[in-house]
């Protein structure tokens, strides 16, 4: 039509189409846009942050491109490090002195209690997150909330749902927590205050200080999440309530001699709900 004289305009007209999709080019997108899609980099992140804890998320991004093969960016790094409640990655002096200290180990139960946040696939749901409250003593899994969204108000209910069932724990405990946004939020710490929780936060990048409860979400996934898959949210909320009754109830674990948690409170005359 161009060659019979037609301009660009009234050729398009013609034949039903647009100046904008004639002259449209695509354009190369990166595929993880700077969003964490590749649940595998945290565990690829997290080993390299603590072997460089005063890496930044400029280094890390770089030292992460070598490890993979292939580029990654500073809003993957940042975003991953938000996952992990490690919100600022790079260390003073102060910091790095403090990651060194040793962590006092409780002598009975209420006196220490660890509280994160992990992650869950739950297919069409994507990524949900889970809450836990854990007694460092007597390895209770004390309290969870399992929701879709990753909110401060998810954070405070795991510990209001601990509270609950160990009232005792009221003015005594302390509450080590990493840095993550939901736990540094001033409706987190004056909720705590309100519960009479006394809070520690670890040092940054140092998920070893809040050992307990990482360890913990590393045997809860290989036992309890790993060995299925999950179609909703609702899939995985029903597995984490059997796994919640399992790990307190029949689980052995070995630093308690080979007792279930349950089992190790009773023999200490502490009634559970």
């Amino acid at each position: 039509m161009l060659g019979k004289g037609l301009s660009l305009r009234k050729a398009l007209a013609a034949i039903g189409s647009s100046q904008g999709s004639y002259y449209y080019r695509h354009k190369f997108v990166r595929e993880d846009k700077g969003k964490l899609r590749d649940g595998d980099i945290l565990h690829t992140i997290r080993e390299l942050a603590l072997k460089k804890p005063i890496y930044g998320t400029r280094m890390m991004a770089a030292l992460l491109s070598k490890e993979l093969g292939r580029p990654v960016n500073r809003k993957l790094v940042r975003h991953a490090y938000e996952i992990m409640g490690w919100s600022m990655p790079q260390m003073t002096k102060k910091e790095i002195i403090r990651a060194k200290d040793k962590v006092p180990k409780p002598t009975g139960i209420n006196q220490l209690w660890q509280s994160d946040m992990t992650y869950i696939f739950c297919g069409v749901d994507g990524w949900c997150y889970l809450f836990n409250v854990l007694d460092c003593y007597s390895t209770e899994w004390i309290s969870y909330v399992f929701d879709t969204l990753a909110k401060k108000e998810n954070a405070i209910q795991a510990v209001v749902k601990a509270i609950n069932k160990h009232p005792e724990a009221s003015g005594k405990v302390t509450l080590r927590c990493d840095n993550g946004p939901q736990y540094i939020s001033d409706a987190f710490q004056d909720s705590m205050k309100a519960l009479g929780i006394n809070l520690d936060f670890i040092a940054y990048s140092t998920p070893e200080q809040n050992g307990h409860v990482e360890s913990f979400h590393g045997r809860f996934k290989k036992e309890y999440i790993w060995t299925q898959e999950f179609n909703s949210f609702q899939d995985a909320a029903k597995a984490i309530s059997e796994a919640f009754i399992d790990y307190n109830q029949r689980r052995p674990h070995s630093a308690l001699g080979y007792l279930s948690p349950h089992e190790f409170l009773s023999r200490l005359g502490v009634r559970v709900n």
